[in-house]
């Protein structure tokens, strides 16, 4: 399993938890 993987998910992961937060927060 490759670092730079679990790294690039974890980012996306990160991205979305964001965007959840801003739909929320304009909700």
């Amino acid at each position: 399993f490759r670092y730079d993987l679990l790294m690039n998910l974890s980012w996306y992961y990160c991205l979305i938890y964001v965007l959840l937060g801003l739909v929320f927060v304009f909700l």
